[in-house]
């Protein structure tokens, strides 16, 4: 009887020193995988390209931008896939610092906050002038939300928000795949990064599960419903509405850029969003009507096509340089600058 008492007492102490062993390596892992799975580490291509989450630009928990020495340090992520930036970690007094979120149209490297940089450098040389870029294409209101969020944390003077209506398809179909991911027990177990990045690194069906979910067909059907634009409006007008209470609660001014559309695609969709972009309330002049300032420069730049990139969609190099150059007078036009700072 003792045996066997005895035997029991033991295995029960061999199972809790398993599990306490088991439990113990795990944590290793996992604080070893958050510590090495860092640009620093790994590089910046292999961590842009594999993010341990299954975020979907979603993840609003993880830090947009991070420390390193004298600067901070805003690197792409494989759902964040704006150009790696830094900017200083202590703003003074002769620093200002805008932030740009939208989608494509003012994503691109060359894109028009880059243009508009540069032209408040060379307007305003003796402010020492901080851009950062922070739109990724494809995301709609509801992700350029959460990146306007993170952004106000970042000590911004201007934001500068792309105005889109087009992304809102891919807000929805990510969102829905991250929510789809993240159901049951899952919801706890990818919180860690051991999880997510075993999970991603092992499934042979990561190539198309966890791709940029290309459905082109799907996204032209949905777009010619009118059920579908009707929503997509009222998460547009949402999503702005609160983007820009939140800004005004922080006391930072927001400069709205619309969006130019090329001869003959002026439809309803686009009139609804055009109706919308225009009820927007923000700061008098802050408003930058990209479609006018189109209107008014299509005759010297040689045709209104010559504005638009090859696929009539996004901008030229030009429409770019304009579109930049507009928004660089209406924040050197802004009283902040015009009562507090001398430019020259």
């Amino acid at each position: 009887m003792r045996t066997r008492d005895s035997s029991r007492s033991r295995n029960a102490r061999d199972a809790k020193r398993l599990v306490a062993g088991v439990v113990f390596w795990l944590l290793v892992f996992e604080l070893l995988t958050r510590v090495l799975w860092q640009p620093a580490v790994i590089g910046l291509d292999l961590s842009s390209r594999i993010d341990a989450s299954f975020g979907y630009g979603y993840d609003a928990t993880s830090s947009l931008c991070s420390p390193s020495g004298d600067l901070m340090i805003c690197a792409p992520t494989q759902y964040r896939r704006f150009g790696r930036q830094t900017f200083s970690r202590d703003k003074d007094e002769t620093t200002l610092r805008f932030f740009t979120v939208g989608g494509s149209h003012s994503a691109a490297p060359g894109a028009y906050p880059s243009f508009a940089a540069q032209a408040l450098r060379r307007e305003c040389p003796k402010i020492f002038w901080e851009g950062i870029n922070l739109s990724v294409r494809g995301h709609g209101s509801r992700r350029t939300l959460l990146l306007a969020k993170q952004a106000l944390l970042l000590d911004p003077d201007f934001l500068v928000v792309d105005f889109g209506g087009t992304n809102e398809f891919e807000d929805e179909r990510d969102l829905e795949q991250y929510r789809r991911l993240h159901r049951g027990i899952w919801r706890v177990l990818l919180k860690s990064h051991l999880v997510a990045l075993g999970r991603k690194l092992l499934t042979r069906r990561f190539s198309r599960e966890f791709s940029s979910l290309e459905t082109t067909q799907e996204e032209a059907q949905a777009n010619s419903d009118p059920v579908n634009q009707i929503r997509w409006n009222e998460s547009l007008n949402r999503n702005y509405r609160t983007l820009l209470h939140l800004a005004g609660d922080a006391g930072v001014p927001v400069v709205l850029v619309g969006r130019a559309v090329p001869d003959g695609s002026r439809n309803s969709h686009w009139m609804a969003r055009e109706e919308l972009f225009r009820s927007l309330p923000v700061e008098p002049g802050n408003r930058l009507d990209t479609n006018a300032l189109f209107d008014a420069a299509e005759s010297e730049a040689g045709g209104r096509s010559e504005l638009f990139a090859m696929d009539l969609n996004h901008y030229s190099e030009d429409g770019q340089r304009r579109i930049g150059e507009q928004l660089a007078q209406i924040i050197l036009n802004h009283p902040s600058i015009l009562e507090q700072r001398t430019c020259r």
